[in-house]
């Protein structure tokens, strides 16, 4: 399969992203959906907790539940490559609120705040027991249109006293709040995946995430002429997404390929992706791509 380098797919950015709707493409349209057979996605795993041995539903095996997250954090770092600021965020609870906090509605009460300063990242949100007491904090990654939305100080405890000085608002009232400079946005997004593992659970999850991206990718595989399936799903690389090589005894020696995500095939996004791919290999060979390029794609209607 062919792929896109990290030199060829910076280019994804300055695309601009065709409407499906923006020119009279019916009969390209018409074309893209012989590919939308319905079909059932593949399971490559089995329905047995590895640990355990238990048998476990449809898609909730451990194998279902990596390539889940895997999908996830592919969107999260697709989004993340196209905005202008990405900043991870802590929030702890102190003694005096501890009793009467509700993690979802506390942090959807901080976003109604940033909504009337006109500030609404995207991103998501999780919680945390810690490890020595057991006190339950959230972590989230926010995602930005602006370069500099919220003239706040990195790395610093913020009360809520300060948050009042600094941003002119408490926004979280219930302890100290914290934002940073994620030093890698994958590994953050990774780090965050892991608290649902631990015992926490998402309070924040935004809805779209990395379709931008997905669409200029789309568009990009289409005017270079490269399949947009590998079979499973519609298969993408993130610019600066590499796997850390290791050495055999786990230390860092480098960075190897770029990790390979996955939107699965019956995605609702699907229809629209493979409208765009098929109408931009049009455009620059004058012809459909072959059926191969698009193989396995499917959605449920």
């Amino acid at each position: 399969m062919a792929r896109s380098n990290p030199k060829g797919s910076d280019a994804i950015k300055k695309e601009p992203v065709v409407g499906v709707r923006s020119r009279n493409w019916q009969h390209v349209g018409d074309a893209a959906r012989t590919f939308l057979k319905p079909s059932r996605t593949l399971c490559r795993g089995n329905a047995f907790n590895q640990q355990t041995g238990d048998k476990v539903a449809c898609g909730r095996c451990d194998h279902c539940k990596d390539q889940s997250a895997m999908q996830f954090i592919g969107r999260v770092s697709a989004h993340a490559y196209t905005s202008k600021l990405v900043l991870f965020w802590t929030g702890t609870v102190d003694d005096a609120h501890r009793a009467e906090f509700d993690p979802k509605a506390s942090f959807d009460l901080m976003l109604q705040y940033m909504g009337r300063m006109k500030i609404r990242p995207k991103g998501f949100a999780v919680t945390e027991f810690g490890t020595m007491h057991g006190r339950e904090h959230c972590h989230a990654y926010m995602m930005f249109d602006h370069a500099q939305p919220i003239d706040v100080p990195l790395d610093v405890r913020l009360s809520a006293e300060m948050q009042k000085e600094h941003i002119g608002r408490t926004l979280w009232p219930w302890g100290f709040m914290q934002f940073e400079a994620p030093r890698n946005r994958t590994g953050s997004t990774v780090y965050l995946q892991k608290y649902l593992d631990k015992g926490g659970y998402s309070i924040w999850r935004s809805q779209g995430l990395g379709k931008e991206y997905l669409q200029r990718y789309a568009r990009h595989r289409g005017k270079t002429g490269q399949r947009l399936s590998d079979g499973y799903g519609i298969s993408y690389t993130v610019p600066g997404n590499r796997k850390v090589k290791t050495d055999q005894f786990g230390k860092k020696v480098g960075f190897g390929d770029l990790w390979e995500y996955h939107i699965r095939r019956n995605h609702a996004w699907v229809p629209e992706l493979i409208e765009i791919y098929v109408r931009a290999f049009f455009e620059e060979f004058g012809k459909l791509p072959p059926t191969e390029y698009l193989k396995g794609l499917d959605h449920d209607w």
